[in-house]
């Protein structure tokens, strides 16, 4: 059986031992010298790994049935197949060795690869003569050449395309040209003007910076930028698997900061987790951390010369491309990123965001037209009397599992208000009618959870409602028994008396008139403090007879 076919059939039927563990192998594409140059892959996370996996099989993190490893060679059938890893940055190494250079891609084979790399290419290739896989580069490069791989040639459908010309054609932050690579700092930058929700694809997920610094050394870098539009955004804990996380190192740095694919999704640490990292600390110390600090476990890949906790590169001190765990430092309050452990360390002391060194820490999602579970042709919400009233339309669905409707005062904080099963198939048309809208402003987005549980976000629309009975009434005033309020979207009412005292809590759901018992109470004046739906409150006074 030829190569490319027999672990074509390995890695579709079957799993790979990573570090003891059995790990899923469905987004690790077969290791192919035929395809390795000019591949273009689906996602982010599947073009990770099948660039990394030949080097991941040099290191042992995988293994396949048939392949053994010896030294820096991979042998199968008798035929040997070799692997090399140099770590080149360009900022200190005057890019020698870190790029092919456009006149060498024929001799590599990679031309549908000169429409994006129009100068030259981050040195991640297969050499054909010699049957060796080789890395000559370093993180940067290995996220880029990532990046590129996702999609096809074309400005329209290439990931790394449709990144630089937004960012370019914005103006407002520093970025190579197109052929050109950029550097991690440029990369992590730029991740925090993306938008919150996908544009062609592209959109910000979590990150925090200096923001006002870095504004002042774009600026530096080129003058006619404008105004800098990266802000602080929270959430961390919503990366996944195929997202990238880079680190911005400013002027003050020595390096350009670091650029990684999340292989899993980020693990957030209990005590007893983050005590896996720190063994040599007291459980006090790390309950005092906790208290203070959220931390994710974030296993990577990544081309690196430093060995993370978990690496992969430590077999005969082999560096470039592996697998390894870092750890995120975030803050309590918004989950925002402020800091994290690169490297195995007996401290609780984490790298954190300052003018000396990190400017920014942010995450940011790529997602293919072919990646997305449905196709939303048109979304809508208009106000109908005291309701309002969603309609969709999908242009086409597929695996398409439910629509979860999410309602928001503010468009940042969304909750889920209902679930709408998918149709399936061909086009389709849905209605919702919200019950119980907010008064005012009530944003309104889609999520769409595919067959496996993946899922997207539809666009934002809004409708506005002024649903609420500003005047209150209660009667019968005076009242002997029974007391009514006159009003809807009620949440709760208080008793209070009249030196301030509260007799009684009573909760509604979203409630229209209610009636309280008041028998009991001794003649005299009460006042009821009315909670509407929306957190506003009312008190109205009443006697009792």
């Amino acid at each position: 059986m030829p190569l490319v076919a027999f672990l074509l059939l390995c890695f579709t039927n079957g799993k790979v031992l990573a570090k003891g563990n059995l790990r899923d192998t469905t987004v690790i594409p077969p290791f192919a010298t035929s395809s390795y140059n000019d591949s273009f892959y689906n996602s982010v996370l599947s073009a990770a790994a099948g660039i990394a996996q030949p080097f991941l099989l040099q290191q042992g993190y995988l293994t396949m049935p048939g392949v053994t490893v010896v030294d820096t060679s991979l042998i199968f059938n008798g035929k040997k197949y070799l692997t090399s890893n140099v770590y080149y940055t360009p900022r200190t190494t005057s890019r020698i060795g870190f790029y092919i250079s456009s006149t060498d891609y024929p001799y590599y084979g990679v031309a549908n690869f000169s429409s994006i790399w129009s100068k030259e290419c981050p040195n991640i290739f297969y050499d054909t003569i010699q049957k060796l896989f080789h890395t000559s580069t370093d993180c940067i490069g290995f996220g880029i050449r990532v990046i590129s791989a996702v999609g096809g040639t074309s400005s329209a459908n290439n990931a790394y395309l449709k990144f630089a010309n937004a960012i370019l054609k914005a103006k407002i932050c520093h970025l190579a040209a197109v052929g050109h690579a950029p550097d991690s700092y440029e990369m992590a930058t730029s991740f925090a003007t993306l938008p919150s929700t996908p544009i062609n694809g592209w959109e910000y997920i979590s990150g925090n910076g200096l923001f006002t610094d870095i504004n002042t050394y774009n600026h530096t870098l080129d003058n006619t930028l404008g105004t800098y539009t990266g802000v602080r955004k929270g959430g961390f804990g919503l990366a996944k698997a195929g997202d990238i996380l880079c680190f911005g190192d400013g002027p003050l740095s020595t390096n350009n900061g670091h650029t990684m694919i999340f292989a899993d999704a980020p693990i957030k640490l209990s005590a007893s987790g983050l005590k896996t990292f720190f063994t040599t600390l007291s459980s006090s110390k790390i309950n005092s951390f906790i208290a203070k600090h959220t931390t994710y476990q974030v296993n990577v890949y990544d081309d690196c010369d430093n060995l993370h906790y978990n690496d992969s590169r430590t077999k005969s001190g082999i560096t470039g491309i592996g697998y390894g765990t870092i750890l995120i430092v975030t803050d309590t309050l918004d989950d925002a990123p402020i800091g994290y452990f690169f490297t195995p360390s007996t401290s609780l002391t984490y790298t954190a965001l300052d003018t000396a060194k990190t400017y920014a820490i942010c995450v940011a999602r790529y997602t293919t037209a072919s990646q997305l579970p449905v196709v939303i042709d048109a979304f809508s919400a208009e106000a109908i009397n005291e309701l309002v009233q969603l309609k969709w339309q999908t242009a086409s669905e597929s695996n398409t599992s439910k629509f979860i409707v999410q309602r928001s005062a503010d468009a940042k904080n969304f909750a889920d208000i209902n679930t709408v099963s998918a149709i399936g198939n061909s086009a389709n048309s849905y209605r919702f009618v919200d019950p119980h809208p907010l008064n005012g402003i009530n944003y309104y987005r889609l999520m769409i959870v595919d067959n496996i549980g993946s899922s997207t976000y539809s666009k934002t629309v809004d409708a506005n409602l002024s649903i609420i009975n500003i005047h209150f009434l209660i009667y019968p005033n005076p009242a002997k028994n029974i007391v009514t309020i006159n009003g809807n979207h009620i949440s709760s009412v208080q008793l209070i008396d009249n030196a301030g005292k509260q007799l009684m809590n009573k909760s509604f759901l979203d409630a229209t008139n209610p009636s309280i018992n008041i028998s009991r109470l001794h003649s005299g004046v009460y006042y009821l403090r009315i909670q509407i739906t929306d957190g506003s409150t009312r008190k109205i006074g009443f006697v009792k007879e």
